[in-house]
């Protein structure tokens, strides 16, 4: 799953094997970039050489799953078969350095900011 885009996901093309797959649900490396900022994937030419496949993915689409697919998540993570990591930030006066941070790549998983 690439969540990052930009040159993370340059990179992660040189290195996937042949008949790899890449979901890409995010490109948070280039949100906050302007169109001529914004990075060019260099290492295309791999995704034919490698004949890997590249996917988008929108949870927005698998709404109607969300409700069945919950449980089983839920009982995953308590199981320790999914770990959650992620950032957590306490206070409303954090929220600024957590939004920075997030667009930044400061934060392992998840941003939390509790308030």
């Amino acid at each position: 799953f690439d969540n990052v885009g930009g040159e993370l996901l340059d990179e992660v093309l040189t290195r996937m094997s042949t008949g790899g797959k890449i979901i890409c649900c995010g490109s948070i490396s280039q949100y906050d970039k302007k169109d001529s900022e914004k990075y060019g994937v260099k290492n295309i030419l791999d995704i034919t050489t490698k004949c890997l496949t590249v996917h988008g993915f929108l949870l927005g689409l698998w709404a109607s799953e969300l409700p069945a697919a919950l449980p089983e998540l839920a009982k995953m993570v308590k199981d320790g078969q999914i770990i959650p990591e992620e950032t957590v930030l306490h206070g409303f006066d954090k929220v600024v350095d957590g939004m920075l941070g997030l667009l930044q790549g400061t934060n392992t998983g998840k941003m939390i900011i509790s308030v």
